[in-house]
């Protein structure tokens, strides 16, 4: 009789322990639930397990797209429309490849440690050259960008020195001369209003859109795409779901349309997303 009354006892302190708890993190619960992420997806494309680790991609045309997977030194041709890669090209040996820019008919991939590989005819007779940077290989490089204006990339880092409290520098690549640009181009602003309370930004995706002439940057660590005007002064990010996209890695736009990529994670498999960002 003992034993059944202490049974008792300990279930219906479970069961009360259980209700606390619930309204405990019922606010954090439905705050979760109703969370407005302000973005649509419109479509998608599951990727095959080639692309597992897709980390960069730019607009061929209207549907091709050129990926980059890291460790792999290929050019991935990803086809929109029959949903498969039409082509693979090797450019390089295997390593860190974290991003991709197009200047005309000219392909440029960003390697992690600075180095910068200019791939021309691509498709028949390829010519590869490379560029080391002089930055310090601390900051991991991720973001890279073409500026049509001045004619250079921008390069961005992922980490900051711990020199350059507050400050995240975007370096360039000056296309005329073929060298890097020794002091940054921009600065980011970690202590902006719009950052100052959100970790810090870590870029893993550099865009500039010629059509808002803004810029967008994707922090892949935790699911923020940020918006910055001409001077790269922030102007509002956009809070991106786990459960669509945990590790969103590249960026792209083709006339109107916004494209962004994410690796495989959390069970979900490698996704291209046409993404419309909503005002508010």
């Amino acid at each position: 009789m003992f034993k059944n009354l202490l049974g008792l006892k300990i279930i219906v302190f479970l069961c009360v322990a259980l209700v606390a708890t619930l309204l405990i993190f019922k606010d954090f619960i439905l705050e979760s639930e109703q969370e407005d992420y302000h973005y649509k997806l419109v479509r998608e494309w599951t990727l095959p397990d080639e692309l597992n680790e897709i980390s960069g991609m730019i607009h061929l045309d209207k549907n091709r797209i050129f990926c980059i997977q890291d460790e792999d030194g290929y050019l991935f041709i990803y086809n929109l429309k029959t949903k498969s890669i039409d082509q693979k090209i090797k450019f390089g040996p295997g390593g860190d490849y974290e991003s991709i820019t197009k200047v005309n008919d000219t392909i440029y991939v960003l390697r992690s440690d600075g180095k910068l590989f200019e791939i021309k005819n691509a498709f028949k007779n390829i010519d590869v050259n490379t560029y080391q940077s002089n930055y310090s290989s601390r900051y991991n490089f991720e973001g890279l960008s073409f500026d049509s204006v001045q004619n250079r990339l921008l390069i961005a880092p992922k980490y900051k020195l711990k020199r350059q409290s507050g400050k995240k520098p975007i370096f360039g690549f000056d296309l005329n001369r073929h060298k890097f640009i020794d002091t940054p181009i921009y600065q980011l602003n970690l202590n902006d209003n719009l950052l100052k309370k959100h970790p810090e930004f870590m870029p893993a995706s550099l865009t500039y859109y010629a059509s808002t002439k803004k810029y967008y940057m994707l922090d892949g660590r935790h699911r923020r795409l940020l918006i910055l005007n001409s001077s790269f002064k922030p102007q509002k990010i956009y809070k991106l779901n786990i459960s669509e996209l945990p590790q969103p890695e590249s960026l792209s736009f083709y006339i109107d349309k916004f494209y962004i990529s994410s690796e495989a994670d959390q069970g979900i498999a490698p996704h291209i997303y046409e993404i419309v960002l909503k005002k508010y």
